[in-house]
């Protein structure tokens, strides 16, 4: 008889009900994952019903979590129903075949775009390159992979020095997150777009000088001293501390952090460049294009979007065509219609998209039709968002309200609303109301370590609805670091110092540019 590893709830709690809760729930899953079992026919049938004894216990110190509660809720109700199927041996024999053949299905559809990347990526360097490693880990993401389950399938491949030179700095994920949090934090508290680099925010591109990148951060020191203590003025501060340490030290930090815009506009496109190469197994020049004009919107200079769109093309084994030809009278119009549609004004878009239509031959009429397509779907978005924008401030609901019409502002500024209704008349309304209520801070926070040495930080729910929360954790040296910001109501914290006392959290409501007090671990 197999014997069963020793059951650990903590372990449980991050390894299972975490992979349940992300995959959608109990219906996603099956009886052997839920009570921890492996799917084999020669268990004991003691050790079986201990093992379900013991995640039912498990379950019921998991009602009141924040994370999983509706979840366990869930598992609880069912209990009864997949507990007996694994009671009985003869059942659980035929469940247990049946559950091998799902799993392998479900693994050979999931493993199977980072099983295309690998194969490419040893047919063209004999070899899996080490600097490619960190892009496969992301294709792995995608299909909810984990690092250890693409290592598992890295495994016995021969993995090829990278080559980098030594001592380069990297700008990690967690610190490109916090970057684009507060870029995203500073376009909704200005009412514009979101600048979509450090160099964008000081009005540079991003093949600008030292010179002209320190005397733009040096006037934006300088307004940022006018700024009202306000959560404006923290958002600037804090973007500028990252202007100083990302681009101001030089073109090696320069090089670095493009690398880490790159990374994450490779990951906005991944999605677009497999659309357009699924039928033609090739990324044709029109599309090609396109998408090179949106990496460079989206702060790149144009060697790095070239090499996005050529490493994202060798990564999904697609060839990729040369540029097109410039000349055809239907390229500038749709140009511009993409252009409008960037800058949120889809009317615009539409009427440019009909102009690109009428010039349009065989040639262009496939790139035209996407283009109008987009720009359908966000016009029929736009008329949702602005039914329930309306209905949200004749309510009342002050802070529904300027969520749908900032992202109003953002994607269709120009669609004009019900009756007439004016955009900014009535996004100044709702501000105007929403600043007038305060947002209220967590009633408490907690830290506990786990064993395996990572920190759970839960805290109760503000009594603001909509509310996001930013956590951050209290170094040794008494500076304060921003971790996340999250919509849920707790954090592990797997990066926490390693030792005795458990760090000091302190996590901050967030709503509509609000920002409610501080509530601390230690307090």
């Amino acid at each position: 008889m197999r014997e069963l590893d020793p059951f650990d709830p903590n372990e449980y709690r991050k390894r299972v009900l975490a992979a349940v809760e992300k995959r959608g729930g109990p219906d996603a899953s099956d009886p052997f994952e839920l009570y921890d079992l492996p799917p084999a026919d020669d268990l004991d049938d003691a050790a079986v019903a201990e093992r379900i004894e013991q995640v039912w216990a498990a379950w019921q110190r998991q009602r009141d979590h924040p994370k999983y509660r509706v979840l366990v809720e869930l598992l609880v109700r069912r209990h009864a129903e997949c507990s007996a199927e694994l009671l009985d041996a003869e059942r659980r024999r035929a469940a247990a075949a049946r559950v091998r053949a799902q799993r392998a299905q479900r693994d050979a559809a999931r493993y199977e775009l980072l099983d295309a990347a690998i194969r490419r990526l040893v047919q063209r360097h004999r070899g899996v390159p080490a600097n490619k490693v960190e892009g496969l880990y992301e294709v792995g993401a995608l299909a909810g992979l984990s690092r250890a389950e693409v290592d598992g399938r890295l495994r016995g491949r021969r993995v090829l020095p990278a080559g980098a030179p030594p001592g380069r700095p990297v700008v990690g994920p967690e610190r490109r997150r916090q970057v684009r949090a507060l870029l995203d934090e500073f376009g909704r508290l200005t009412g514009d777009a979101p600048p979509p680099t450090l160099f964008a925010l000081l009005g540079l591109g991003p093949d600008a000088t030292a010179e002209q990148v320190a005397t733009a951060a040096g006037a934006w020191r300088a307004r940022a001293r006018e700024l009202p203590p306000e959560r404006l003025r923290v958002v600037v501060d804090e973007l500028l501390v990252h202007v100083a340490e990302l681009v101001e030290p030089g073109r090696a930090a320069v090089d670095a952090y493009l690398d880490a815009v790159a990374a994450d506009v490779a990951e906005h496109l991944r999605p677009r460049v497999r659309a357009a190469v699924l039928v033609e197994d090739r990324l044709v020049a029109q599309d090609r294009e396109h998408l090179v004009e949106e990496a460079l919107a989206l702060g790149l200079d144009r060697p790095r979007a070239e090499a996005v769109l050529a490493a994202l093309a060798d990564e999904l084994a697609a060839a990729a065509d040369p540029p097109a030809p410039r000349g055809r009278g239907w390229e500038e119009p749709l140009k511009a219609a993409r252009a409008a549609l960037r800058a949120g004004r889809a009317v615009e878009a539409q009427r440019l998209g009909r102009v690109a239509e009428q010039h349009a031959g065989d040639d262009g009429r496939t790139p035209v039709r996407a283009v109008a397509d987009e720009v359908a779907t966000v016009l029929a978005a736009a008329d949702t968002r602005w039914q329930a924008a309306v209905a949200a401030h004749r309510a009342g609901r002050w802070g529904e309200a300027v969520d749908l019409l900032d992202e109003l502002r953002r994607t269709a500024s120009d669609v004009p609303g019900p009756g007439g209704a004016a955009l900014d008349e009535l996004l100044r309304e709702a501000r105007a109301a929403l600043e007038r209520l305060p947002v209220a801070a967590p009633a408490w926070v907690s830290a506990a370590r786990d064993a395996r040495g990572d920190v759970l930080v839960l805290w109760a729910a503000s009594t603001t609805p909509g509310v996001e929360y930013r956590v951050s954790r209290r170094g040794p040296d008494g500076r304060w670091q921003v971790l996340a910001r999250t919509g849920t109501t707790s954090w592990d914290d797997g990066a926490a110092p390693v030792g005795v006392e458990v760090p000091v959290y302190a996590v901050t409501a967030l709503h509509g540019g609000r920002t409610s007090g501080e509530t601390r671990s230690d307090g």
